[in-house]
């Protein structure tokens, strides 16, 4: 996957998610005008700004969870579960442009 390596953060102060590895770099801004008294607008940034942890966090879940039914006929023996670990990995692709 090809985008801007987290961490993300919410800089308040400049209004706009940045990455903030080695060279900080604007991610995203609003297209309309931030409030910082809206507890909508701050979870959206918050959100935002935690794409890169939650895709790095989902992908490794399913790897696991796939991984350990490696080598078995009967595969997963939970439908629920496996339901969960398919919306997981169509998530996944459409974070990746995939899907």
């Amino acid at each position: 996957m090809r985008h801007t390596p987290g961490p993300w953060k919410w800089r308040e102060g400049y209004g706009a998610v940045m990455s903030m590895g080695e060279v900080q770099r604007l991610i995203v801004r609003p297209w309309k005008q931030y409030d910082e008294t809206d507890d909508r607008d701050i979870a959206d940034m918050h959100l935002i700004a935690s794409a890169p942890a939650l895709y790095e966090a989902l992908k490794a879940l399913c790897d696991e969870w796939e991984a350990s039914f490696e080598g078995q006929e009967t595969g997963f023996d939970d439908t629920a579960l496996h339901e969960i670990v398919i919306m997981a990995r169509h998530a996944l692709l459409k974070a990746e442009g995939r899907k």
